[in-house]
C-alpha cells in the first residue's frame, strides 16, 4: 500500500500568510521570499512581546499604544528641541519649514489642514520664521486674497543642518533597533495614520450630510 504523504501547504498559501503579516509586495517575487520570511518572524516576535506585555502585572498603561506613543513622542520632541535651539528654531517651526521645503503645502491654509492646527497659529509660526528671514511670503498667482510661502536663501542653507538634528534624534532613540524592525515600525505607524485619516474623513462626511 502506498504511503499517504501528509499534505503540505501550497506555496501560494504560505505566501498569502506572509503577505498578511509583512509589508505589501514582499511575496510577489520568489527571490524576495527570504526577506518576507524575516519580516514575518520579526512581526511575530513583536506581536508575541505585545501580548506578553498585556498580561504583565505592571498594569494596563504598559500595553497601551496611545500612552506609549505619547511618552516616546514627548521624549523625542524634548531632545529634538534641544538640538534645534542651537539654531533658534522650535519643533513646530521645523515642521512648517519641512512642509514648505518638500512642497506638500505652500499656503497658510494648506499648512493648517496638513498639521491640523488652526490657521491663526500657523500664521504666527510663519510670522516668526519670516522675522528670522527663513521664509518669504509672495502673492498667490491665482488668488490675490491668499499668499504662498517659500524658504528664503537663509532658510535653504539652514534646512540641511536641521535635517541632521532630526536624524541625530532618530538615531538616538532607535539604538538597538535593526533596519528590519524600523521598517516594521514605520509601516505600522503609517497604518495608524491612515486609520486616523479615514476616521476624520468619515466624520467630515457625516457633518456635511447633516
Amino acid at each position: 500500500m502506498a504511503k499517504c504523504a501528509a499534505r503540505k501547504p501550497h506555496r501560494a498559501e504560505n505566501c498569502q500568510t506572509i503577505r498578511h503579516m509583512a509589508p505589501v509586495g514582499l511575496c510577489h517575487k520568489k527571490r524576495r521570499a527570504p526577506i518576507a520570511r524575516k519580516l514575518y518572524d520579526l512581526t511575530h516576535t513583536v506581536m508575541t512581546r505585545t501580548m506578553n506585555n498585556m498580561k504583565d502585572e505592571r498594569g494596563y498603561l504598559d500595553s497601551s499604544v496611545g500612552f506609549l506613543l505619547k511618552q516616546v513622542s514627548h521624549a523625542m520632541r524634548t531632545q529634538f528641541e534641544r538640538r534645534l535651539s542651537e539654531y533658534g528654531v522650535t519643533a513646530s517651526q521645523w515642521v512648517v519649514l519641512s512642509i514648505v521645503k518638500e512642497g506638500r503645502a505652500t499656503s497658510p491654509v494648506e499648512i493648517s489642514k496638513l498639521i491640523q492646527i488652526d490657521n491663526t497659529a500657523v500664521t504666527r509660526l510663519i510670522d516668526r520664521l519670516e522675522k528670522k528671514e527663513l521664509v518669504e511670503r509672495a502673492n498667490h498667482p491665482d488668488d490675490r486674497r491668499s499668499v504662498t510661502v517659500r524658504l528664503s536663501v537663509e532658510g535653504e542653507q539652514l534646512y540641511s543642518k536641521l535635517v541632521e538634528c532630526s536624524k541625530a534624534t532618530n538615531r538616538e532613540f532607535l539604538r538597538g533597533v535593526s533596519e528590519e524592525e524600523q521598517a516594521i515600525l514605520l509601516s505600522l505607524l503609517h497604518r495608524l495614520a491612515q486609520n486616523i485619516s479615514r476616521d476624520e474623513s468619515k466624520q467630515s462626511q457625516k457633518a456635511g450630510g447633516k
